[in-house]
Protein backbone atom coordinates (compact mmCIF):
# COMPACT_ATOMS: atom_id res chain seq x y z
CA UNK A 1 0.00 0.00 0.00
CA UNK A 2 2.99 2.22 0.99
CA UNK A 3 4.81 1.81 -2.33
CA UNK A 4 1.22 2.45 -4.36
CA UNK A 5 1.01 6.08 -2.35
CA UNK A 6 4.59 6.53 -3.02
CA UNK A 7 4.16 5.99 -6.48
CA UNK A 8 0.83 8.09 -7.21
CA UNK A 9 3.10 10.72 -5.40
CA UNK A 10 5.91 10.00 -8.01
CA UNK A 11 3.72 9.96 -11.15
CA UNK A 12 1.90 12.98 -10.46
CA UNK A 13 4.67 14.72 -9.30
CA UNK A 14 4.49 15.08 -6.01
CA UNK A 15 7.86 16.05 -4.37
CA UNK A 16 9.73 15.30 -7.43
CA UNK A 17 13.35 16.51 -7.92
CA UNK A 18 14.21 16.14 -11.11
CA UNK A 19 17.80 14.67 -12.02
CA UNK A 20 20.84 16.98 -13.43
CA UNK A 21 20.06 15.74 -16.77
CA UNK A 22 16.69 16.31 -16.91
CA UNK A 23 14.43 19.18 -17.50
CA UNK A 24 12.28 20.78 -14.46
CA UNK A 25 8.96 20.26 -15.74
CA UNK A 26 9.56 17.89 -19.05
CA UNK A 27 6.46 16.42 -21.14
CA UNK A 28 7.81 12.96 -20.64
CA UNK A 29 6.44 13.86 -17.18
CA UNK A 30 3.04 13.91 -18.05
CA UNK A 31 0.73 11.22 -18.52
CA UNK A 32 -1.17 11.15 -21.82
CA UNK A 33 -3.90 9.42 -20.34
CA UNK A 34 -4.57 10.07 -16.79
CA UNK A 35 -6.87 7.26 -15.91
CA UNK A 36 -4.40 4.61 -17.45
CA UNK A 37 -2.08 6.39 -15.16
CA UNK A 38 -3.90 6.58 -12.09
CA UNK A 39 -4.99 2.57 -13.19
CA UNK A 40 -1.37 1.58 -13.41
CA UNK A 41 -0.24 3.54 -10.23
CA UNK A 42 -2.85 2.00 -8.32
CA UNK A 43 -2.25 -1.38 -9.57
CA UNK A 44 0.81 -3.74 -8.36
CA UNK A 45 -0.36 -6.24 -11.45
CA UNK A 46 -0.99 -5.67 -15.04
CA UNK A 47 -1.65 -8.21 -17.58
CA UNK A 48 -2.50 -9.04 -20.73
CA UNK A 49 -4.93 -11.86 -21.18
CA UNK A 50 -8.10 -14.09 -21.57
CA UNK A 51 -10.51 -15.03 -19.09
CA UNK A 52 -12.29 -18.09 -18.62
CA UNK A 53 -15.26 -16.73 -17.07
CA UNK A 54 -17.97 -19.29 -15.50
CA UNK A 55 -20.96 -18.17 -17.09
CA UNK A 56 -23.87 -19.75 -15.80
CA UNK A 57 -21.94 -20.16 -12.35
CA UNK A 58 -21.34 -15.85 -12.80
CA UNK A 59 -25.49 -15.59 -13.67
CA UNK A 60 -26.86 -18.15 -10.98
CA UNK A 61 -24.84 -16.15 -8.27
CA UNK A 62 -25.54 -13.07 -9.81
CA UNK A 63 -29.18 -13.41 -8.97
CA UNK A 64 -28.87 -14.24 -5.26
CA UNK A 65 -29.47 -11.53 -2.30
CA UNK A 66 -26.10 -12.18 -1.15
CA UNK A 67 -23.72 -13.56 -3.85
CA UNK A 68 -20.20 -15.17 -3.18
CA UNK A 69 -16.68 -14.74 -5.09
CA UNK A 70 -16.22 -16.59 -8.35
CA UNK A 71 -12.90 -17.56 -8.53
CA UNK A 72 -11.76 -16.83 -12.65
CA UNK A 73 -9.09 -18.15 -14.61
CA UNK A 74 -6.80 -16.16 -16.44
CA UNK A 75 -4.49 -17.25 -19.61
CA UNK A 76 -1.62 -14.97 -19.30
CA UNK A 77 -0.64 -13.75 -22.68
CA UNK A 78 1.92 -10.99 -21.68
CA UNK A 79 2.13 -9.40 -18.16
CA UNK A 80 2.86 -5.26 -18.76
CA UNK A 81 3.29 -4.68 -14.98
CA UNK A 82 4.52 -7.27 -11.97
CA UNK A 83 6.20 -10.49 -12.02
CA UNK A 84 6.30 -12.95 -14.80
CA UNK A 85 3.59 -15.29 -15.09
CA UNK A 86 1.99 -17.40 -17.05
CA UNK A 87 -1.95 -18.00 -15.48
CA UNK A 88 -3.38 -16.22 -12.56
CA UNK A 89 -6.87 -16.38 -11.18
CA UNK A 90 -8.57 -12.99 -10.13
CA UNK A 91 -12.14 -12.85 -7.07
CA UNK A 92 -14.86 -11.18 -8.85
CA UNK A 93 -17.99 -10.41 -7.07
CA UNK A 94 -21.29 -10.58 -9.61
CA UNK A 95 -22.68 -8.08 -7.87
CA UNK A 96 -23.15 -5.06 -10.47
CA UNK A 97 -22.15 -1.57 -8.33
CA UNK A 98 -20.59 2.05 -9.74
CA UNK A 99 -17.35 1.46 -8.37
CA UNK A 100 -16.30 -1.72 -9.60
CA UNK A 101 -16.92 -3.59 -12.56
CA UNK A 102 -19.99 -4.77 -14.00
CA UNK A 103 -21.15 -8.21 -14.73
CA UNK A 104 -22.01 -7.61 -18.61
CA UNK A 105 -18.48 -6.38 -18.58
CA UNK A 106 -16.81 -9.57 -17.52
CA UNK A 107 -19.23 -11.88 -19.52
CA UNK A 108 -18.94 -9.52 -22.32
CA UNK A 109 -14.59 -10.05 -22.70
CA UNK A 110 -14.96 -13.68 -21.82
CA UNK A 111 -12.34 -15.53 -24.00
CA UNK A 112 -11.56 -12.32 -25.48
CA UNK A 113 -7.99 -10.54 -25.19
CA UNK A 114 -8.06 -8.12 -22.04
CA UNK A 115 -6.00 -6.03 -19.91
CA UNK A 116 -6.57 -6.56 -16.21
CA UNK A 117 -5.67 -4.09 -13.48
CA UNK A 118 -5.21 -5.98 -10.85
CA UNK A 119 -3.90 -5.68 -6.55
CA UNK A 120 -3.25 -8.65 -4.22
CA UNK A 121 -5.66 -9.10 -1.61
CA UNK A 122 -4.45 -10.56 1.79
CA UNK A 123 -6.78 -13.48 2.19
CA UNK A 124 -4.83 -16.67 0.83
CA UNK A 125 -3.59 -18.15 -2.22
CA UNK A 126 -6.58 -16.62 -4.38
CA UNK A 127 -5.96 -13.24 -3.81
CA UNK A 128 -5.89 -11.38 -7.32
CA UNK A 129 -8.66 -8.52 -7.40
CA UNK A 130 -9.50 -5.65 -9.89
CA UNK A 131 -7.81 -2.59 -8.67
CA UNK A 132 -8.83 0.75 -7.84
CA UNK A 133 -12.55 0.56 -7.49
CA UNK A 134 -13.62 1.28 -11.04
CA UNK A 135 -15.12 -0.20 -13.77
CA UNK A 136 -12.11 1.23 -16.07
CA UNK A 137 -10.52 -2.07 -14.15
CA UNK A 138 -11.02 -4.23 -17.23
CA UNK A 139 -10.29 -3.26 -20.78
CA UNK A 140 -10.39 -4.94 -24.03
CA UNK A 141 -6.72 -5.51 -25.53
CA UNK A 142 -6.58 -3.70 -29.00
CA UNK A 143 -3.67 -2.68 -30.59
CA UNK A 144 -4.68 0.54 -29.10
CA UNK A 145 -5.16 0.10 -25.63
CA UNK A 146 -2.27 -2.32 -25.29
CA UNK A 147 0.26 0.18 -26.65
CA UNK A 148 -1.27 3.31 -24.67
CA UNK A 149 -0.80 0.83 -21.67
CA UNK A 150 2.57 -0.11 -22.41
CA UNK A 151 3.69 3.52 -23.09
CA UNK A 152 2.55 4.21 -19.41
CA UNK A 153 3.93 1.51 -18.00
CA UNK A 154 7.40 2.33 -19.44
CA UNK A 155 7.27 6.40 -18.64
CA UNK A 156 5.99 5.33 -14.91
CA UNK A 157 9.04 2.91 -14.49
CA UNK A 158 11.74 5.84 -16.33
CA UNK A 159 10.00 7.89 -13.56
CA UNK A 160 10.89 5.84 -10.77
CA UNK A 161 14.15 4.89 -11.68
CA UNK A 162 15.34 8.58 -11.82
CA UNK A 163 13.40 9.60 -8.73
CA UNK A 164 14.70 11.77 -5.80
CA UNK A 165 13.26 12.64 -2.59
CA UNK A 166 13.98 16.49 -2.54
CA UNK A 167 14.90 16.65 1.29
CA UNK A 168 14.86 20.43 0.88
CA UNK A 169 11.05 20.74 0.81
CA UNK A 170 9.22 22.33 4.22
CA UNK A 171 8.15 19.77 6.55
CA UNK A 172 10.12 16.73 4.09
CA UNK A 173 11.03 14.93 7.82
CA UNK A 174 7.48 15.29 8.75
CA UNK A 175 5.55 14.22 5.90
CA UNK A 176 8.17 10.80 5.71
CA UNK A 177 7.83 9.87 9.40
CA UNK A 178 3.88 10.25 8.46
CA UNK A 179 3.79 7.86 5.67
CA UNK A 180 6.14 5.87 7.67
CA UNK A 181 3.40 5.32 10.51
CA UNK A 182 0.80 5.14 8.10
CA UNK A 183 2.39 1.95 6.35
CA UNK A 184 2.73 0.20 10.49
CA UNK A 185 -0.65 1.16 11.47
CA UNK A 186 -2.00 -0.31 7.83
CA UNK A 187 -0.06 -2.94 8.70
CA UNK A 188 -1.33 -3.89 12.08
CA UNK A 189 -4.95 -3.30 11.23
CA UNK A 190 -4.66 -5.78 8.43
CA UNK A 191 -3.21 -8.68 10.86
CA UNK A 192 -5.95 -7.42 13.45
CA UNK A 193 -8.87 -7.83 11.38
CA UNK A 194 -7.37 -11.07 9.77
CA UNK A 195 -7.18 -12.73 13.04
CA UNK A 196 -10.91 -11.53 13.86
CA UNK A 197 -12.22 -12.82 10.64
CA UNK A 198 -10.37 -16.30 10.98
CA UNK A 199 -11.87 -16.12 14.85
CA UNK A 200 -14.87 -15.56 13.68
CA UNK A 201 -14.74 -18.23 10.98
CA UNK A 202 -13.66 -20.87 13.18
Amino acid sequence: MIMRITLLAIVFGLGVSPTSNSSPVSARLCPSDPKIATLLAGSSIVLIGKMDVPKQRLTEEAAKPSPGYLDIPIKVESVVKGEDMSSATVRFYPQDATYRLSNAAMLGLAGEPAILFLNRGDDGPVSLYFAGYTPDALKRATDLTVAATRAEASRQAKIVASWRANTTLPHFAKVRALIANLGQSMAISSSMYSTSLKRWVT
